[in-house]
């Protein structure tokens, strides 16, 4: 808790005041002439408070059709103004509202969270966000993102020992919730940014956190990007594992098996803020990266017919590539750990003042 001290004034003839922190009266959005309440605590403290009125202001935004002629540019601008924690969304053409951009919009508005079509004009649409951002700790979102990612590698992997259809609507249906995630933790980072009330209900008051938890919620978005890729060669990597050598076929489960060990204990090294196992992640990161370089070099190169490797070493080499990259999405998160984790003191290092 941040605290300072200032001085009492004597306003007026019978008034007492103390200036209020600007910082703090920016980020409610108060100004001369705003009202605030005031609260006595029992321990003799006065609370000052903003009502409720104040901050359930609505920001909002108009997108002007016109400038959105770009195949894709209106979805995009909509997820960002989401993005900027803007709940009131409208859509103005000058003309009838078009077929294409209305799939645009619906397309947005299905990737997001909390977010709905609530007006339909012929030339204008109003989307609507009623995403209370106090309500999501960004902790928690975290946690579920990983759950979601990590279950999305496992999946993945399995479905190339034995692929399955439900297997893939699985993945799919995880990419999409994943998505969504995503999104709403990133408009949670950047909301806790720009408004410390909102902040300080969320968990996220440190801007040094903020960029480190953007970062990770990234690394662990394209974790299932990846993870659905590796699923879609699951049919084509089984059939290729059977015409190799065994002690091939083992050298690439035995990789899996280790990306996925890496998905479980990077995510504990950051959630429990340990410098030991941050850096045994890294660790681990650095030979399986080595590892998979190792199989995909011991591939054949080139569509020799008289092989009985052929072309299909393509798909295997993209399968090995793909855990490869997952686990450098892990070491980036890895070392956001281990970055936290020196903030403050333990058996591996005190910070310290130094004073010239």
């Amino acid at each position: 808790m941040d605290e300072e001290s200032r001085k009492i004034q004597k306003m007026g003839l019978s008034s007492l005041g103390v200036s209020l922190p600007k910082d703090w009266a920016t980020a409610l959005g108060l100004e001369p002439g705003s009202s605030v309440e005031l609260s006595r605590e029992e321990d003799g403290s006065i609370k000052v408070s903003v009502p409720d009125n104040k901050l359930r202001q609505v920001p909002g935004c108009t997108i002007r059709l016109e400038g959105c002629g770009e195949p894709g540019v209106l979805e995009r601008v909509v997820i960002g103004n989401y993005l900027l924690g803007r709940d009131s969304i409208e859509v103005k053409s000058k003309s009838a509202f078009p077929e294409w951009a209305m799939e645009e919009v619906y397309d947005a508005v299905d990737r997001l969270t909390g977010v709905a079509i609530v007006e339909q004009a012929s030339r204008s649409v109003l989307v609507e966000s009623f995403v209370e951002p106090t309500r999501f700790p960004v902790r928690g979102l975290l946690r579920r993102l990983q759950y979601l990612t990590q279950r999305m590698v496992v999946i993945s992997f399995q479905g190339i020992a034995k692929p399955t259809l439900e297997d893939r609507e699985n993945l799919d249906r995880l990419e999409e919730e994943v998505d969504r995630l995503y999104w709403l933790v990133t408009r949670q980072l950047m909301a806790a940014a720009t408004s410390k009330h909102v902040g300080v209900q969320i968990g996220e008051t440190d801007p040094r956190h903020i960029a480190g938890d953007m970062l990770v919620a990234a690394m662990l978005e394209r974790v299932g990007d990846v993870a659905v890729s590796l699923g879609s060669l699951s049919e084509e990597v089984a059939l290729e594992l059977s015409r190799f050598p065994d002690q091939f076929s083992k050298s690439f489960l035995s990789a899996g098996e280790r990306v996925q060990a890496l998905a479980r204990e990077t995510m504990e090294a950051f959630f429990n803020g340990d410098v030991s196992d941050s850096s045994s992640v890294i660790d681990a990161v650095r030979n399986t990266v080595e590892e998979c370089q190792k199989l995909s070099i011991s591939l054949p190169v080139g569509a020799d017919p008289d092989s009985r490797y052929c072309t299909l070493c393509l798909q295997l080499r993209t399968a090995i590539g793909s855990l490869s990259q997952i686990a450098e999405y892990y070491g980036t998160v890895a070392h956001v750990a281990l970055n936290r984790a020196l903030e403050e003191a333990s058996e591996v290092c005190e910070p310290r003042d130094v004073h010239p």
